[in-house]
């Protein structure tokens, strides 16, 4: 489900929420609930060692223009 922005009061961030929501949802729901928080723990694990690795670039990347 795809939701739209159809009321004015609703910011662009909520509906994000909403459709990460629904999508983890959608990828969770067969599972049990210990199948289902172990698996939102490995995603988030990987999606916080993500960040750090972009942050890293970034830094680099400073590093480097100011050298």
């Amino acid at each position: 489900m795809v939701f739209k922005h159809t009321e004015p009061f609703v910011s662009k961030a909520q509906l994000e929420v909403w459709e990460w929501k629904q999508t983890l949802y959608e990828e969770t729901k067969h599972l049990s609930t210990a199948e289902a928080l172990k698996y939102l723990v490995e995603k988030s694990q990987t999606t916080v060692a993500s960040l750090k690795r972009q942050n890293l670039k970034r830094q680099k990347l400073l590093q480097d223009a100011m050298n």
